[in-house]
């Protein structure tokens, strides 16, 4: 056997109203099922001498003993059946079935056959999550052919109805709400989020994509980057003093394969300082006129394959390359380009050619000293005639046979 058990003689007394009486708290079918809902008392009842019912597996196997039967409109919360309560006295089994379908159509919700408690651990416990205005029917039976007295409690917790998207969030989230209600709108709370737009929205919290910037930057017209549409209110455009009254410039990197992995910087060829350094991007550049080298780096070094720089003014383009092709470096991980912002009178001047004997490294400006002799000689190991130093093959090496 399964489980056996002796109940205490207190039961008596109830056994023998139903028996005299019948079941006078729940109907003994489905299609009289009395209704049971949140909030009402405890339901005292027997299963004696009620027809079975066969469903098949649902949480737990069918009994072959009586049943008692209610109804339960949901509430679109949480329910808990129990028969662990002091009126029942016999081994319970509890179901829940969907009776969208009515009672020809049942479907299976949950079910349970033993739950410890208190009282024992031969009765029922089960807890579903009901559909609001869903018709649901609640089955009371027993293990086996076992039936008897019963006390059966539903708990609900408070469901309080409202908007539950806390996540996007919707515009009437309601964070105390238990179960949604479809009201959740999206629309009155869209605007501008980013307080440094012209038309930031302090109470939007759903960005539309609206932010407008026409109203920042420089107000004075004597500047490059002069915006005539720029507000001189330091509230709306607290930059507005921040004016270029150099030379501007737009800086675009990218195109690599690997964006992530490129580096550049501007280097003053005088004074060795950088003026500005990044990544990938587009970038508003304010610099003095003056001699400077445009430095490329590649952190995996690889190169910059499909990557290109191009620097551009007002006029246009002003200067483009890349690391690949660089007049100065491997090519791989390191570039270097001249950048002349000035008079090419005024750069460092020497020999660019990285070919010739007499590269000068830190000049920008070609004035044709470049030579190609004094590094010329046989640069073959092998040869009898090796000229360590040479870097320039001429030709004259003698090896022999």
């Amino acid at each position: 056997m399964k489980k056996t058990f002796t109940k205490i003689a207190s039961y008596l007394t109830m056994a023998v109203l139903v028996c005299c009486t019948g079941n006078m708290f729940a109907q003994a079918d489905c299609a009289t099922a009395l209704p049971f809902e949140c909030g009402d008392a405890n339901v005292l009842g027997s299963t004696v001498g009620n027809p079975a019912f066969t469903f098949g597996f649902c949480g737990t196997g069918d009994g072959t003993g009586g049943n008692a039967w209610y109804s339960h409109t949901g509430t679109g919360g949480i329910v808990t059946l129990s028969t662990c309560n002091a009126g029942s006295n016999y081994d319970t089994k509890l179901w829940v079935y969907d009776g969208t379908g009515g009672c020809a159509a049942l479907g299976c919700v949950a079910g349970n056959d033993d739950s410890t408690c208190a009282f024992g651990g031969l009765f029922s416990t089960l807890t579903f999550t009901s559909n609001l205005g869903q018709l649901y029917y609640i089955r009371v039976g027993g293990f086996g052919s076992g039936q008897g007295n019963y006390e059966l409690s539903m708990t609900c917790p408070s469901t309080l109805f409202g908007c539950t998207d806390g996540a996007t969030p919707a515009c009437n989230y309601d964070p105390a709400a238990t179960v949604d209600d479809g009201s959740c709108e999206y629309l009155t709370c869209q605007g501008c989020t980013d307080s440094a737009a012209c038309n930031y929205d302090p109470l939007a919290t759903l960005e539309n994509g609206t932010c407008d910037y026409s109203c920042l930057g420089c107000t004075d017209a004597l500047a490059c980057d002069y915006n005539a549409l720029a507000s001189a209110d330091p509230l709306i455009n607290p930059n507005f003093a921040d004016c270029c009254f150099d030379n501007c410039f737009t800086l675009v990197v990218g195109g690599s394969l690997f964006n992530s992995e490129m580096g550049w910087s501007i280097v003053d060829a005088i004074g060795g300082g950088i003026v500005a350094a990044g990544g990938a991007g587009t970038f508003d550049l304010c610099i003095v006129s003056g001699c400077y080298f445009f430095d490329m780096t590649d952190s995996f070094g690889d190169g910059w394959d499909n990557g290109t720089y191009t620097l551009s003014d007002a006029g246009g383009v002003v200067q483009s390359g890349s690391l690949n092709t660089a007049s100065q470096g491997d090519g791989a991980s390191f570039g270097r380009d001249p950048l002349i912002l000035d008079d090419p009178a005024n750069c460092p001047s020497g020999c660019t050619d990285p070919l010739s004997c007499n590269l000068d490294p830190l000049a920008l400006v070609d004035d044709g000293s470049c030579e190609y002799t004094s590094c010329a000689g046989c640069t073959d190991p092998l040869a009898t005639n090796f000229t360590p130093g040479a870097t320039i093959e001429d030709g004259s090496c003698v090896t022999c046979a």
